[in-house]
Formats: structure tokens, C-alpha cells, sequence
């Protein structure tokens, strides 16, 4: 499986879909060179710069973004509604007090960007099994002090137990079916969204769980 996920196209074929996409996603709409402008930044300063930069978002909400991360880039290349529709939906929908539930979080966007929003009367929950991200997530929830975010270290399944999952891909790594071929795992805990949350009622829930 490893092998048949590497990449198979040169540098420039992906500078090329970097540009297209940055180009057409419909948040650059009306900044498209600018937004050109910070894609050649990141990609410059991401290969001479170890340190994560930090991004403001809406709310006055700061996140970490690590070289290596694929939202993290998307933030510099779109701004914060990388995934513009489902996240302009969901920061028009949500109001104060709200619960949401944020599964697959990564490092934490859809989260950060709901937290200002529900304010400290809300809840988020939000689950991230990958080690990388669960800890870059608890890193932008300690660096915005956001006590009404918890971060659940753990698959969200169909059954609680233990099962496989990837690592190496970033935001496609995903729970490795029963028998299948996989070179890079590792064991992790899988909850239900039954078992893990608190009883109370949600407003709001992403599920971002790569087919389970």
C-alpha cells in the first residue's frame, strides 16, 4: 500500500496544481495574484525555515503551521476556509453556547475556527488519533487558551477497541482494514461518538474519518 501511495509525477507538475488550485479555489477570488504571493512565501520559507509560522484566523484566534502539514499550506494558499463552503457554513450556522464535534480534526482548523464562535459556555469535542497532529492540535489549543476545547486522542469507530492506523500520510492516513496489506502502522484506540461524548446536545458535527 505504502508503495502504491507514493508520488508518482515530478516538481513540476505539482508547482503546477499548487498554482491551479490556488488560482480557481473561490476564496482567492478577488486576490488571486496576492494569493499567489503568500503560496510562493510558505513554499519558500517552509524549505529555509524549520519553525512553525503562526497564522491569525477569524476571532483573534492564532495556528501553528508546520512545514510538513498539508492544511497548514492550504491556510497560506486559501486562508482559513481551505474547504470553503462546509467551513463558511459552519461559521455563519454555529451561535454562542453550541456543542461540536470535530472528528478527524488534524491540527485542530475546523476547531479553532468554531471556538471564538461557541465561546466558553459551548463545547467542542474534537478526535484525532494520528500522535503528530493530536499533539500539534493540543499545541493551538494551549497557545489560544481554549479551556471549552477537548481534544480526544483516539479513532472515532462503529466499536471501541484497538485497530490499525496509518501514519506517513498526513491528512489520508486513516484506520487500516482488518487484513489488509499495510508496511506503516500503529496501534491506536478507537472510541464510538456514543461512548466518548458527554450526553449533551450538539449543534455541529465534521466527520472527516476517510471512509470508516
Amino acid at each position: 500500500m505504502a508503495e502504491a501511495r507514493q508520488r508518482k509525477h515530478s516538481t513540476l507538475f505539482y508547482a503546477r496544481s499548487v498554482v491551479r488550485q490556488v488560482w480557481n479555489h473561490p476564496a482567492n477570488r478577488k486576490h488571486r495574484v496576492r494569493a499567489l504571493g503568500r503560496a510562493v512565501w510558505w513554499q519558500t520559507r517552509k524549505r529555509l525555515i524549520a519553525r512553525p509560522a503562526v497564522v491569525q484566523l477569524p476571532g483573534g484566534i492564532r495556528m501553528y503551521c508546520h512545514r510538513d502539514n498539508t492544511v497548514a499550506s492550504q491556510t497560506w494558499y486559501f486562508g482559513p476556509y481551505t474547504e470553503y463552503h462546509e467551513l463558511l457554513f459552519m461559521t455563519r450556522y454555529l451561535r454562542a453556547g453550541d456543542g461540536v464535534i470535530d472528528a478527524g480534526a488534524n491540527i485542530g482548523l475546523y476547531s479553532l475556527l468554531a471556538a471564538p464562535i461557541v465561546g466558553p459556555e459551548g463545547r467542542i469535542d474534537c478526535f484525532e488519533p494520528a500522535t503528530a497532529a493530536a499533539s500539534r492540535l493540543a499545541e493551538n489549543i494551549a497557545l489560544n487558551g481554549l479551556g471549552h476545547v477537548h481534544l480526544h486522542r483516539v479513532a472515532v469507530s462503529d466499536r471501541p477497541g484497538d485497530v490499525v492506523f496509518s501514519t506517513g500520510w498526513d491528512v489520508s492516513n486513516s484506520i487500516v482494514p482488518e487484513g489488509a496489506a499495510q508496511s506503516e502502522g500503529v496501534s491506536v484506540r478507537a472510541t464510538t461518538l456514543d461512548d466518548a461524548l458527554c450526553g449533551r446536545e450538539y449543534a455541529f458535527a465534521k466527520l472527516d474519518l476517510e471512509g470508516a
